[in-house]
């Protein structure tokens, strides 16, 4: 909370994998408001977020995918943040990146 020059760096798509949990519009917005509520507003106005497809298997190893191969819902992300008016930066990635990162 008090580091300066810092801001979290939110990688949605290695929450999900790791947990099977935070897929869903309700999740992304708990995240995000917790995030809110942590550590102030300022936080959802200069956001850095990793997104990508991920794939985990029961030892935990992942592996990044383009978006449309993987479970992880992208589409309801994106949605959340406009919702809440995230401002900031998306890195997408993901292997295709020619692609991906023009959706």
């Amino acid at each position: 909370k008090s580091v300066n020059s810092c801001s979290p760096c939110m990688d949605f798509s290695h929450l999900y994998a790791r947990t099977g949990q935070y897929n869903t519009y309700q999740e992304f917005t708990d995240v995000l408001t917790g995030l809110q509520n942590e550590l102030g507003r300022l936080c959802l106005d200069n956001m850095h977020i990793h997104i990508s497809g991920i794939s985990s298997n029961s030892k935990g190893d992942l592996k990044h995918l383009n978006l449309e191969s993987s479970s992880f819902n992208w589409k309801e992300l994106i949605r959340a943040l406009k919702d809440l008016g995230c401002k900031g930066y998306i890195i997408c990635n993901s292997p295709n990146l020619e692609v991906d990162a023009k959706m």
